[in-house]
């Protein structure tokens, strides 16, 4: 499986035969077209510790000696999602390859107890197009505000004003990835930070007293994921792995910090 993210339905390139299996085998000449659906009423059904109920999984899938197409469709189950009771009414995935570019039309709702918070998914898998709407309507500060802190934006300290109008600068220039809305919504958030001029997004989220998970990302270049742990006065160790976009490498780092306040 990738780094906090869904699981993957192609083969995963880490896997490969051994030199010896392929320096044996002979390339396949057989053309062959493969299908892959669920029955409308009979969907395949998910367990996942991030949801309340089994997820029903729709498939449409053809397989092509030049690759995978069709749609995934998950429909409707209740999840935790911003600390809140939520509902997936949707997702629909259209392959594509790199899969960065499969098309997405989504939707969840967060529910509150005076509003519910709508996020609607469109565009890529890599860059997707979030539109964030309230019944009753509300400032769209004030919704994101909401969904990330649980709290009016007047109500929120300096730091989180501050996260706050960077996730509204990331989602106007579609910055956010689909595996970065999934990880910020599954962890209690600490801290937020754009920038619009190189793309590069980040967050760090609340994991224990003392640990903090560290997530970034840039826009078809990579993601990266690692804890950041206080070990002792002025000292603090991170770890991160790293995922190229271009060639879907990993690469791994760690460090121990050292500072001191004057």
């Amino acid at each position: 499986m990738d780094i906090a993210a869904l699981p993957r339905l192609t083969p995963d390139s880490r896997i490969r035969l051994s030199k010896k299996k392929e320096a044996t085998d002979k390339p396949t000449t057989i053309a062959y077209t493969a299908t892959i659906t669920t029955p409308p009423a009979s969907p395949l059904r998910l367990i996942s510790t991030y949801a309340k109920a089994p997820i029903p999984i729709a498939l449409n899938l053809t397989f092509t000696p030049d690759g995978l197409g069709g749609s995934v469709r998950l429909g409707q189950f209740p999840l935790d999602f911003f600390r809140r009771d939520a509902r997936v009414d949707h997702l629909t995935v259209a392959l594509a390859d790199p899969t960065s570019r499969s098309e997405l039309d989504g939707r969840v709702d967060v529910n509150y107890a005076d509003y519910t918070i709508t996020i609607l998914i469109y565009a890529t898998a890599g860059r997707p197009r979030l539109i964030l709407q309230s019944d009753p309507p509300l400032p769209q500060d004030q919704v994101i505000s909401v969904l990330l802190f649980g709290e009016p934006v007047d109500e929120l300290d300096t730091g989180e004003q501050s996260s706050v109008g960077s996730m509204a600068g990331a989602i106007a220039d579609r910055a956010i990835s689909l595996t970065s809305l999934y990880v910020l919504g599954s962890t209690p958030i600490k801290s937020i930070a754009y920038n619009p001029q190189s793309g590069a997004f980040s967050a760090r989220l609340q994991i224990a007293p003392g640990t903090s998970l560290t997530y970034g990302s840039k826009p078809e270049s990579y993601q990266q994921i690692g804890l950041r742990k206080r070990i002792g006065k002025n000292w603090v160790m991170t770890t991160y792995v790293q995922e190229s976009a271009d060639t879907q490498d990993y690469t791994g780092n760690a460090f121990i910090e050292w500072h001191k306040r004057y």
